[in-house]
């Protein structure tokens, strides 16, 4: 899909080719029924996502449109402490409330509203226990949806090249991409003017960044 959302659009554009607000719903418990709002290469944003990936807390507030929340995995073990990130109480996330929709302002991080507690507009099935609505939130048809991050979970930094630069002649994330993978996450080194080269398909195909564009070399 386009702009990390599966139904090829984006509701909101949160971090260019990273971050994406998507609309969407589900009629069951959980907020893991969500996934399939994001394309592929893209999740449900996690706490750890929004800020490896550098989520800015002020586009957070103010990019959605009234009525609109975009949740994420962030939560809790208890009611408006997010620095508890064992827990599935409260569902943090973007948006801005409206008569219909009731947001708590505590943020967590770069992530400026939290659900949870009390059913509000479309997302509801979080009054029937209010200590996990991660695990029971449902989300009907209307405004919002889940933030969609792109994956970064890598094992070795061609890992991480790959990730940022896919394709040739698609857009690279970075510029250049110098990426190297530590714990599991793409981190970025201190960058130089030298290209990047990876192996987009190895034994076969070199490909290099230089400005924002990849290139197949062969």
């Amino acid at each position: 899909g386009i702009g990390g959302c599966s139904d090829g659009t984006a509701e909101v554009v949160f971090e260019d080719r990273l971050v994406y607000g998507c609309e969407g719903s589900w009629s069951d418990a959980g907020l893991g029924l969500g996934e399939g709002i994001c394309a592929e290469g893209y999740r449900i944003c996690t706490q750890g996502d929004v800020i490896t990936l550098e989520l800015d807390a002020v586009k957070c507030l103010e990019l959605p449109q009234e009525g609109e929340f975009f949740a994420t995995y962030a939560s809790s073990d208890s009611t408006g402490n997010c620095e508890e990130t064992t827990g599935l109480n409260n569902i943090w996330g973007c948006g801005k409330g409206s008569p219909d929709l009731s947001l708590r302002s505590q943020p967590c991080g770069p992530l400026g509203a939290w659900i949870g507690d009390l059913d509000t507009g479309v997302w509801t099935g979080m009054e029937r226990s209010a200590t996990v609505e991660v695990a029971t939130v449902v989300k009907a048809p209307g405004p919002g949806g889940v933030m969609c991050c792109r994956m970064t979970e890598c094992t070795t930094d061609l890992d991480c090249s790959e990730k940022y630069c896919p394709e040739p002649n698609q857009p690279c994330l970075e510029d250049p991409p110098r990426l190297t993978c530590n714990l599991g996450l793409c981190l970025a080194e201190v960058p130089t003017d030298e290209p990047v080269q990876v192996l987009a398909q190895p034994q076969r195909q070199l490909e290099e960044c230089r400005g924002d564009q990849c290139h197949a070399r062969y």
